[in-house]
């Protein structure tokens, strides 16, 4: 298996920390999307994850987060 792999020649790289930390940070990523694709569908996923980057990267991250968590964002009660 480690030679149809690739990976007979790595063996010892493969049983360090880091390289099992990487497995399980990728392992994790992968269980993560799957869980939000079969939740959101492929399309609202894409766009969660569009809206997300776009939010992520602008300036006034927080007051639009504030707006969109909003239950009434023009209102002074709500």
């Amino acid at each position: 298996m480690l030679v149809a792999e690739g990976l007979a020649g790595n063996l010892n790289s493969i049983l360090t920390d880091s390289w099992q930390k990487r497995i399980r940070q990728e392992k994790t990523s992968e269980t993560f999307e799957n869980l939000y694709r079969s939740k959101f569908g492929d399309t609202d996923y894409q766009k969660a994850c569009d809206a997300r980057e776009w939010l992520h990267n602008h300036a006034q991250k927080a007051d639009l987060r504030a707006f969109l968590m909003a239950e009434n964002p023009f209102s002074a009660i709500d």
